[in-house]
């Protein structure tokens, strides 16, 4: 090879390797802006923060897990969940569960994994009856069969489904350990109500009543309140602090007889009338076991106040959660097993 033909040869060597490294170059931030965004669209969306209670931060990914939860849940039921309220009711769940978590402990109310299995057993094992008529390992083999199409229908791992049933122990321990202090006496009133969804229906039948219309008739015409509206609306004795906090205020704030104002509490719109009211009455069974759930209430409302809890859901996020629910269907609707409710 003659020295021309080597120093040609060299440069085109040198050509080579420079165009090599160029497209490898190009091919390195070729794939880097690919991987970044798919990091970006893939991976960084379920990272992103929904809730911090304390020092715990749920991410999206916590947040749409549990949304699907609750839409599948009343899928297999043969319900549908209502994606315009639920996606936001879950965020205060959420909150609310973590709260008993962490408070619990200074109450000196806990759990163990024994009692976490006893709760789960007695929401799946047949009925009383039916095991009268079954030996131990039929009772098992019913309650495990049982138990896995459940975790199936909800489609969430055994450890997802104990972690959710450790708080409803949690949160019973709390209720039962509250309950000492619901009196057997109390202050109580002997109140009629209204009920409504729509407050433009409200409102016209207070217009009705200030006219004279008879309250009674009205009721039975219009109030959504099941239990009350054959009675003319009577709602019976109710002791102070059984009503949500709103309706509670203006009940006891109103004289013998006398016509509330449109009052919104626990999503409804109430007309309420006070019959009589006692100092001192005997509560009834049914209202001191909602005076135990007002005590739990309260308790996770203190709570609140006394921890730091941030929320950084916002439409975008919104948007983003009903996307991935969307994209995923839910189970299809079939006869589910039927759990014991829990006491």
């Amino acid at each position: 090879m003659s020295r021309r033909q080597l120093s040609r040869y060299q440069r085109e060597k040198r050509m080579q390797r420079t165009t090599l490294i160029i497209g490898a170059v190009v091919l390195a931030l070729v794939l880097g802006i690919v991987g970044y965004g798919y990091y970006d669209v893939f991976v960084v969306p379920w990272r992103e923060p929904v809730i911090r209670v304390n020092d715990t931060v749920f991410t999206m990914s916590d947040y749409v897990r549990e949304l699907r939860l609750v839409r599948d849940s009343s899928a297999a039921f043969g319900e549908e969940a209502d994606m315009a309220v639920a996606p936001f009711t879950l965020l205060q769940t959420m909150e609310d569960e973590e709260l008993i978590r962490q408070g619990t402990p200074r109450m000196n109310v806990s759990t163990s994994p024994e009692e976490v299995t006893a709760a789960i057993r007695k929401q799946f094992e047949p009925p009383e009856d039916a095991q009268k008529t079954m030996d131990s390992g039929q009772i098992d083999a019913e309650f495990k069969q049982r138990y896995a199409q459940a975790l199936r229908i909800m489609r969430i791992s055994e450890d997802e489904f104990r972690q959710k049933v450790t708080v409803e122990v949690l949160r019973g321990k709390l209720r039962e350990l509250l309950s000492a202090k619901v009196p057997t006496v109390g202050p109580q009133v002997h109140m009629y109500g209204i009920a409504f969804s729509d407050a433009a229906k409200a409102q016209d039948v207070l217009t009705r009543l200030k006219n004279g219309e008879d309250f009674g008739v009205l009721a039975k015409e219009n109030s959504t309140d099941i239990a009350s509206k054959d009675k003319g609306g009577d709602m019976g004795w109710l002791p102070k602090g059984v009503l949500d906090e709103t309706l509670d205020d203006m009940v006891w704030a109103l004289e013998p007889n006398a016509l509330s104002d449109l009052v919104f509490a626990d999503q409804t719109y109430y007309i309420v009338k006070v019959a009589e009211k006692a100092e001192a009455m005997e509560i009834a069974a049914d209202s001191r076991e909602r005076l135990k759930d007002r005590a739990v209430e309260s308790w996770v409302n203190d709570e609140r106040e006394a921890n730091k809890i941030e929320r950084y859901f916002n439409s975008e996020k919104y948007a983003w959660a009903l996307q991935q629910i969307q994209d995923d269907k839910p189970p299809q609707a079939q006869q589910p097993p039927q759990p014991q409710s829990p006491s």
